[in-house]
């Protein structure tokens, strides 16, 4: 399966990438854009887009996610309502697919325990909820300690690996990738596909074909093309 991650609108690039045999294209989310990453959050017309175009979509959530103080109970309870909320209302995300959520520093042993996990059990909670949103499962971005972990404590379903080679010690990272324990597999970055676009490829466990992804669906694409003819102008309405 071909899976790339890539920070940068995608829209212009589609054609390309299915010409390439690109499956998947994981996109973020955010609780908002942050300087330097204007292109970074998925937008409804670039998850229509390359659900038209047969791609799936998988997501990861980051905010902050370098940042070890944001990490505990009460932002991962905030950021999880966020993701959620953004991810039915706005992207149609079909209940029961995949959120990914980074921790995109190396985190300290005691600092999984008092920080990562607490957070982590937030985000579990955010999506349990009632509320009028549909319910994800949850995944972590980070380094195979944080991976592990959580995993372990039976807070994630999807576990991926970041291209952080050093976080969490590269000779333990080392086994961690032998002992397939992971789902994906980040790669470092490139830039030879559609004359340039930045993105890294990653390597998806052997077997697994099911690790969170989606199309938007049908229904709603088709509603987009309705409305869009309705309001058209030279449509019937403006006659």
């Amino acid at each position: 399966m071909f899976v790339i991650d890539c920070s940068l609108h995608t829209t212009k690039h589609i054609a390309c990438l299915k010409e390439a045999g690109v499956d998947v294209v994981f996109r973020y989310y955010a609780r908002r854009k942050q300087p330097g990453y204007e292109e970074k959050i998925l937008r409804s017309d670039e998850a229509i887009a390359l659900s038209e175009a047969g791609i799936s979509i998988a997501v990861v959530y980051q905010y902050n996610a370098r940042s070890p103080g944001k990490f505990n109970y009460d932002q991962g309870l905030s950021d999880g309502r966020v993701a959620r909320k953004y991810a039915h209302k706005t992207i149609k995300q079909p209940a029961g697919t995949a959120i990914y959520f980074g921790v995109d520093y190396d985190p300290l042993h005691e600092h999984i325990s008092t920080h990562i996990m607490p957070h982590f059990k937030g985000l579990a909670e955010a999506m349990r909820e009632d509320a009028p949103y549909a319910p994800y499962h949850i995944g972590v971005y980070g380094g195979w300690n944080v991976c592990d972990r959580l995993d372990t404590e039976r807070l994630v379903k999807f576990k991926w690996l970041s291209q952080s080679t050093g976080y969490g010690g590269s000779a333990e990272r080392k086994r961690y990738v032998a002992s397939k324990r992971w789902d994906l597999v980040q790669g470092m970055p490139r830039k030879d596909l559609c004359h340039g676009l930045e993105h890294d490829r990653n390597t998806v466990k052997e077997g697994l074909l099911d690790f969170g992804q989606f199309t938007v669906p049908s229904s709603h694409i088709a509603q987009r093309d309705h409305s869009l003819l309705a309001t058209a102008p030279w449509s019937g309405r403006h006659r």
